[in-house]
């Protein structure tokens, strides 16, 4: 990659003064200083993808019927007997 040049000189003094309150070099204070923002960024989108995804099921759970979870799914996939219901007859 590319180097970078920073021109812009109140960032130029933020990283001198960042540099020399850590003792790192100006180098490696960017590239910390990089990788800490890289990572609260990851998070916010991160929480912003859950908090979504939350929604999205929570959206979904109101739109399906009430006594969905009480039924037993047993009933439909067994006879009698407790032998697996043939649903042959059921096909077109």
């Amino acid at each position: 990659m590319a180097s970078v040049r920073i021109t812009h000189e109140a960032t130029c003094e933020l990283v001198g003064e960042l540099a020399r309150l850590t003792g790192e070099s100006p180098e490696a204070a960017v590239d910390a200083a990089v990788r800490e923002r890289l990572a609260r960024v990851h998070r916010r989108h991160a929480d912003r993808l859950a908090d979504r995804l939350l929604a999205i099921s929570a959206d979904a759970a109101r739109r399906l019927p009430a006594d969905l979870g009480a039924a037993d799914p047993s009933n439909q996939l067994y006879d009698e007997a407790g032998l697996p219901e043939s649903r042959a007859e059921q096909l077109p």
